[in-house]
């Protein structure tokens, strides 16, 4: 058990030395890639930036078809950001108190419950980015940066991942209640169709019963003498 663990412990350190005698090749000032400086002293404390989320047609459309829903007239559902709907998100944002930036940010995606699913294939990119900052940190001599660092990158992915989950819920429960109304009235429909089928044959019922007891005989006339 002790060898293994040695061992173990060995190929750590052994992996450890490689990656730091990698990075020393690199520029010595340089951030790593995905993250900013935010102080300088006689070397870099870097901090992750939060990683972007690709926005695709279809999240444009769906933007749009929300907008347009929410009374802001984004023009036609076409995904396409072009300048009535950026105009649109701009109205839309300084309504939410958001930055009208005419864009479809973090944030905007997350007030309109769009993107879910590519906010979540983008949070990932966030852990890497802080495990970067981390090393960079670490080895520059800065444990404070490196811890700041690992916080900033676990909380831009746990933004990620709860407003992505978020509007993914969001847009399965309006799917359901979409799929239950259209059952509803399909229900209602026939319901009215039985009911106007019964009320047909009950009239008709009624005109044959009519007919019948006008063409019986009179009992009570006397016969002619």
């Amino acid at each position: 058990m002790t060898k293994r663990v040695l061992l173990t412990a060995g190929l750590v350190f052994a992996f450890a030395a490689f990656g730091f005698g990698q990075n020393q090749n690199t520029t010595q000032n340089a951030p790593p890639e995905g993250t900013q400086v935010t102080k300088r002293e006689t070397s870099s404390v870097v901090h992750p930036k939060n990683a972007p989320i690709k926005v695709t047609s279809g999240v444009i459309e769906n933007a749009q078809k929300k907008l347009n829903d929410a009374g802001y007239n984004s023009g036609p559902v076409d995904g396409i950001l072009g300048p009535q709907t950026r105009a649109a998100l701009r109205k839309y944002q300084g309504d939410q108190k958001l930055a009208q930036t005419g864009r479809l940010d973090q944030k905007t995606l997350a007030a309109l419950n769009v993107g879910g699913v590519n906010e979540l294939a983008a949070a990932p990119a966030d852990l890497g980015r802080g495990g970067k900052a981390i090393g960079h940190d670490v080895k520059e001599g800065h444990p404070v940066g490196a811890a700041k660092a690992a916080e900033t990158g676990a909380k831009n992915f746990g933004k990620k991942v709860g407003q992505g989950t978020e509007s993914l819920a969001v847009k399965t429960k309006d799917k359901v209640g979409s799929g239950i109304s259209t059952v509803g009235r399909k229900i209602t429909g026939a319901g009215e169709t039985t009911q106007n089928a019964g009320e047909n044959t009950t009239n008709e019922n009624t005109d044959k019963n009519q007919g019948a007891t006008n063409n019986q005989p009179d009992t009570n006339q006397q016969p002619q003498k």
